[in-house]
C-alpha cells in the first residue's frame, strides 16, 4: 500500500487538539512517534522522527 505523506503545518495548527494516543516505536537507532490527535470535528495521525513532523492521516468526524 501506497501511502501519501505530505508536510505538517506549524505546532501552532493543533493548538485546539488533544492528543489521544501515542506510540514510541525504537529500532536500531531511529526513535520514531505515532501521535493521534482531536478535535471536536477532525482526527489526525502524526509521525515524529528527528524533530520532523508528517501528518499521515486526517479525516472528519461523522455528524
Amino acid at each position: 500500500m501506497t501511502q501519501v505523506r505530505r508536510p505538517a503545518p506549524d505546532k501552532d495548527t493543533y493548538r485546539n487538539y488533544t492528543i489521544t494516543s501515542a506510540v514510541g516505536i525504537f529500532q536500531d537507532s531511529r526513535k520514531i512517534w505515532i501521535v493521534k490527535l482531536a478535535n471536536e470535528t477532525n482526527y489526525i495521525a502524526a509521525r515524529i522522527e528527528g524533530g520532523d513532523m508528517d501528518e499521515i492521516e486526517n479525516f472528519g468526524k461523522a455528524n
